[in-house]
């Protein structure tokens, strides 16, 4: 009978360990799967991640944590979720201790990716260059090579081009050491990302890539491969050939939902047909692109996220100096009861020697605590500053994509303008026609200008477009100067975002001269001397 009790004692003892440690498994080999479901599936690894996510919160390992959102992060990046990308790495990365730096390293490196997809280059340079140091002083060459392809990409960004090939010649010439096929390939993808003198050659480093990736079955990166295969066939002027590419890279982007490829796709599809004098097409892709993008950004999304990562910061500091304080009240309550009771009790014996030394301990204390409180205000104003800081980047960026927005609109309606131009030297090319041939040629055109009428709406949609991002400006405007004309205000909108007559002229379809004659009625009405810039004194409301 001991025996049993024993076995079942043993047996309470060492189940949980048990579980614990099939758990653990189970956890790792899921994680394993989602790792290489990262570059040929992403959506595929990220339904494994969250699929695991119950276990790995009710073990609670650190780890086990960090490495789900390290991946769940990447793929959300591969399949052009930046948003998502971001407030899964961002978290991570705060939450990660100090010993764990090879996570933190790898997370700095995804989160100035993330960055450096939304276009905010001085973030995404500061992460890489803490990723940078980290492996420099780990000694992780495989990790130092994944840095300096990043940071090349940031200053493919900001057209940096030689900076960014020695930053991807460096990344290549480490994993070659190294002997790492994915990352190799990755780095001949990145070589053949701007335009060069040598078209072809960069074509021979893409097949290796795309070797590279099949035998890996890499999909993600064999469609970014193909992609950049018909941008250098595009720099060689072998049309035919980009095009062929870029139907490769649509399916496999497509079956994988990898919407920052299929933006790419429709960039470089409107770019060739655009240089093999096909308007019509050229729109069509045009218009995608403008789309897709506009599902796709989401910056000031990020930027609220980390405006409200501060605000969190800020009440959390602002509490503990409220509690300091409150700590600082009680504790003086309970020395001067004690202050009391000593006096009474030192009456007799050595009164005046307790209270000397107790006031010098006090103030010593006082002191003590007020230099704290100090130090936790000096913190709170600096975080106010970051605060500020970020929502600054917020406007700037702002202005950024509303600038871009526009000039694309300015694109579409050119672009439209030069196809109906064409429908006119058609309708003139058949004035020497036979009456028969004339009434099918006319029917031809008659067709086309009737596919054309539906899309008839793009200034209407650029002025709600103007509209909508400037609401607060406007209100502004109004406020400062009541008896401008809707027209004016459109106009001061435009000027804030640094468009040039041309490009207004373009937008609204009027003449430059127009816009000239405009801008000096603006400036009457802002009462604006002949030495003061209109545009300068429209950004600055």
């Amino acid at each position: 009978m001991k025996k049993i009790i024993c076995i079942i004692l043993i047996a309470f003892t060492y189940c949980p360990l048990a579980q614990a440690t099939l758990s653990r498994s189970s956890i790792n080999n899921n994680l394993n799967l989602a790792n290489q479901y990262i570059y040929n599936n992403p959506a595929k690894s990220i339904e494994i991640v969250n699929a695991t996510l119950p276990e790995i919160i009710k073990l609670g390992e650190i780890d086990h944590k960090l490495r789900a959102a390290l991946i769940k992060g990447r793929a959300f990046l591969n399949i052009g979720e930046y948003e998502s990308a971001f407030e899964t790495l961002y978290p991570a990365y705060e939450m990660c201790p100090a010993r764990e730096s090879g996570y933190q390293m790898q997370l700095a490196i995804f989160l100035g990716d993330a960055y450096r997809s939304l276009k905010m280059d001085a973030k995404a340079t500061t992460f890489l260059e803490k990723a940078i140091s980290i492996a420099q002083n780990e000694k992780d060459s495989a990790s130092l090579a994944l840095c300096y392809n990043v940071m090349g990409l940031i200053k493919v960004s900001i057209n940096k081009n030689e900076e960014a090939e020695q930053y991807f010649y460096k990344a290549l010439n480490i994993n070659r050491r190294l002997n790492k096929p994915k990352s190799i390939a990755s780095c001949l993808n990145n070589l053949c990302l701007y335009e060069n003198s040598t078209p072809l050659e960069k074509v021979k480093l893409l097949e290796e890539a795309i070797g590279i990736n099949t035998s890996l079955k890499a999909n993600w990166s064999i469609a970014e491969n193909y992609n950049n295969m018909a941008v250098q066939f595009f720099y060689a002027k072998q049309y035919p050939k980009a095009l062929d590419c870029l139907q490769k890279a649509e399916a496999i982007a497509t079956q994988l939902k990898a919407k920052e490829l299929i933006a790419d796709n429709h960039r470089y599809k409107s770019w060739i047909y655009e240089k093999m004098g096909d308007n019509r097409n050229a729109y069509i892709f045009l218009k995608k692109l403008y789309d897709l993008e506009t599902e796709m950004l989401s910056d000031k999304r990020v930027s609220k996220i980390e405006s409200d990562k501060n605000n969190r910061l800020l009440a959390q500091k602002e509490e503990e100096i409220l509690l300091n304080h409150k700590e600082y009240e009680i504790q003086s309550l309970k020395k001067g009861r004690i202050i009391l009771l000593l006096g009474t009790l030192s009456i007799l014996i050595i009164a005046g020697f307790i209270v000397v030394k107790y006031q010098q301990t006090k103030r010593i204390e006082n002191l003590a605590t007020l230099k704290q409180l100090a130090e936790k205000e000096r913190e709170l104003a600096k975080l106010r500053l970051i605060q500020t800081e970020h929502e600054k980047q917020g406007v700037e960026v702002e202005l950024l994509h509303s600038k871009n927005d526009l000039t694309n609109f300015a694109c579409y309606i050119k672009s439209k303008n030069d196809f109906l131009d064409n429908l006119k030297d058609e309708i003139k090319s058949c004035y020497n026609l036979s009456p028969e041939e004339v009434k099918k040629h006319l029917k031809k055109v008659t067709s086309t200008i009737n596919q054309y009428q539906a899309n008839s709406n793009e200034q209407n949609m650029l002025m709600e477009e103007i509209e909508k991002v400037n609401t607060e400006f406007i209100a502004r405007l109004e406020q400062r100067h009541p008896d401008l004309t809707k027209n004016e205000k459109h106009l001061a909108s435009l000027l804030r975002i640094d468009l040039s007559s041309k490009d207004i002229s373009i937008i609204t379809g009027s003449s430059p001269k127009t816009i000239n004659m405009a801008r000096y009625r603006l400036r009457k009405k802002l009462q604006l001397d002949g030495e003061a810039d209109l545009t300068e004194y429209i950004k600055k409301l």
